[in-house]
């Protein structure tokens, strides 16, 4: 079984970058509408169940991308659900050494990818017209060309005069499935590794929308964005501790201690409001820690910080170390 460090791509998988870039424009236009039970937050691992009966491919925009893929000399493959995303589906199509994927969603509709991989070296061009997601960085040795209002064979032009005659990896019907699900978590374990979704990132998604927005309005969505995506993160390394020893978490549990965790890096504001939200300062401790250390990017020093200033007693307490989804350590409430 591959280890989240040996993951091998193939598929260059536009739709993290779209759905990072949909939920920041949701959080920037719509602030704390958003329900806060975490929903609103790319999932970090996603799973293709096949589609039987995809109709969605035969009617408007879809079945017109289908049609000019059968006239590019695409093969048409199988369809799937992503089981994470609800409404979202995706169908394969392959003309080696490339690869197609017509994705669907239900708020932003229809587009299309076409990718490649090197046979010889880690390099992934794909180029896409998907509506949002060029504001989002992607790996370095991806490269990524947005063609909004392009159609398939201009798509297809523009991959092949990106690799030229150089010779790509072989992905069907056999293997797609499995090459979409581990470059998704390839991805994501390269966005996670890094802090996840950066300010800069955030920001431009903002300023490519239609409506021009206050920075103070920006930072206060970042700063909830980045609360939920330590949320999820934190639900992510407590059920992998429990993957691979149950019976230790258990025991903490039976001592009445909630689990926290300290990322490697991290929004300071946000984490400052997460381990409120586990009891280790209380609300009105978090406004002044806010103000005392506004400006501050370096996570590890300020959550520190925060520990030292804790009574000796009741200070959080090192457990261990996590390398998904982000490498850190998990503290128990003192």
């Amino acid at each position: 079984m591959l280890t989240f460090l040996q993951i091998v791509g193939g598929v260059v998988v536009t739709i993290i970058l779209l759905i990072i870039a949909f939920f920041a424009y949701v959080r920037i236009r719509y602030g704390k509408m958003i329900d806060q039970a975490r929903q609103g937050h790319e999932p970090l691992q996603v799973h293709l169940n096949e589609d039987f009966a995809p109709d969605w491919i035969e009617k408007g925009e879809a079945a017109k991308y289908l049609e000019e893929l059968k006239q590019s000399g695409f093969d048409i493959g199988k369809a799937y659900s992503i089981v994470e995303m609800e409404g979202v589906m995706v169908q394969s199509a392959f003309k080696p050494p490339l690869t197609a994927t017509l994705y669907f969603h239900p708020l932003a509709g229809n587009w299309v990818d076409i990718s490649f991989q090197s046979k010889e070296s880690d390099r992934e061009v794909d180029v896409t017209n998907a509506p949002l997601g060029e504001t989002i960085d992607t790996r370095p040795e991806t490269r990524k060309l947005y063609m909004k209002d392009a159609r398939v064979p201009a798509l297809i032009r523009a991959v092949v005069e990106e690799v030229g005659e150089e010779e790509g990896k072989l992905v069907n019907d056999s293997n797609y499935r499995d090459h979409f699900e581990d470059a998704y978590r390839k991805d994501m374990v390269w966005r996670c590794r890094r802090g996840g979704m950066t300010f800069e990132e955030f920001k431009a998604t903002a300023d490519a929308g239609d409506k021009k927005y206050k920075d103070s309005q920006i930072r206060e969505a970042y700063v909830e964005t980045k609360l939920q995506e330590l949320h999820a993160w934190h639900d992510a390394a407590l059920e992998r501790v429990n993957d691979l020893d149950e019976s230790w978490l258990d025991g903490i549990y039976d001592r009445g201690k909630a689990v926290f965790m300290l990322p490697a890096h991290g929004e300071v504001e946000a984490y400052i409001q997460y381990i409120a939200d586990f009891g280790v300062i209380d609300e009105k401790q978090a406004e002044k820690l806010v103000g005392a250390f506004s400006g501050q990017s370096d996570l590890q020093m300020v959550a520190r910080r925060i520990f030292e200033s804790i009574s000796t007693e009741l200070r959080p307490r090192k457990l261990r170390d996590i390398d998904f989804p982000i490498q850190g350590e998990l503290y128990e409430v003192g």
